[in-house]
């Protein structure tokens, strides 16, 4: 891989323990965690030191991070609210890494590219973000270590995630599963929305937790954030691991992935056609695609850029 050619790190706010952390350590890529452990008082002093733009921001920062920083050649930063000034940072530690800011998630006032400091290449998942703010782009990714086999499945559709202002959504589709006496599981974290049956409502999941609910359903559930048209990490789910999705993005008909007869779009189909659609047969054309969208081929796309 041609990232192997030069020593790329990764930067996220993902702590060791978190997945995304893992499987780059299992695919033998660069990554460091950014922030040393604090309790939950000192993350949220943290939070409002970095918010503010006070002094010596660098005393928040790992010691490994300090190390990773100066044996690299390039350097990818995972922007959020809390990594805009990390740019600044690597450029005064090593001022000849290059630099990329990349959103994984969509772009908010908080974080606004404009706001990012120091020297970099900004890019983004998602295109419309990357229109408006004239970013460049790059998919999202997922991991071909994750692949794993469940050829019988037990659950019609599962969904797991936050509410973030889509709970009433994931509520109505819910109950027009039941009605129609598909075999489903939901779990909503963090619930807003306040109809949400107490049934549905759990705790922070573990991602090994979801990806066993993924295999053991024929077909997966997106509700779309609020604001966001760019490939998800529960399509890139649905990709690697075969099964369908349902959606309400109607952007994905833009993806080189997408099937009709792997994807069902909230809105633009039927609902009294869903129960067909998740019995047919999964369409296995867009398995060569596969690897278009991992990890490996997205640290390829920065790479040829350099």
């Amino acid at each position: 891989m041609d990232y192997v050619k030069k020593n790329t790190l990764l930067l996220a706010e993902a702590p060791d323990d978190d997945w995304t952390f893992g499987e780059w350590r299992k695919n033998n890529i660069i990554a460091s965690r950014i922030f040393i452990r604090v309790n939950k008082f000192f993350r949220a002093i943290r939070r409002i030191w970095i918010n503010l733009h006070l002094p010596f921001v660098e005393i928040w920062y790992s010691n490994n991070l300090k190390k990773s920083i100066k044996l690299a050649d390039v350097v990818i930063v995972h922007i959020t609210y809390l990594t805009l000034n990390l740019p600044k940072y690597v450029n005064k530690l090593n001022p000849n890494a290059k630099v990329i800011a990349w959103y994984w998630h969509i772009i908010g006032l908080e974080t606004l590219p404009q706001k990012i400091e120091g020297e970099c290449s900004v890019w983004s998942f998602d295109e419309s973000d990357c229109k408006k703010y004239n970013l460049s782009f790059n998919h999202q990714y997922y991991f071909k270590s994750l692949v794993k086999n469940n050829e019988s499945p037990e659950l019609d559709v599962f969904f797991c995630g936050a509410d973030c202002g889509r709970g009433k959504e994931i509520v109505d589709f819910y109950d027009f599963c039941v009605s129609q006496n598909f075999k489903v599981k939901f779990q909503i974290v963090r619930p807003r929305y306040e109809k949400i049956p107490n049934k549905l409502i759990v705790p922070f999941q573990k991602y090994n937790d979801i990806l066993v609910n993924n295999l053991n359903s024929r077909t997966l559930l997106e509700i779309m954030r609020p604001g966001q048209t760019g490939a998800t990490l529960r399509q890139m789910e649905a990709l690697f691991q075969k099964r369908k999705l349902i959606t309400n993005n109607t952007n994905i008909k833009n993806e080189d992935f997408y099937r009709p007869q792997n994807i069902f779009i909230l809105g633009e189909r039927p609902l009294n056609t869903l129960a067909d659609f998740i019995n047919a047969p999964y369409d296995h054309s867009v398995d060569k695609y596969i690897d278009s969208y991992d990890v490996f081929s997205w640290l390829k796309k920065f790479m040829d850029s350099l």
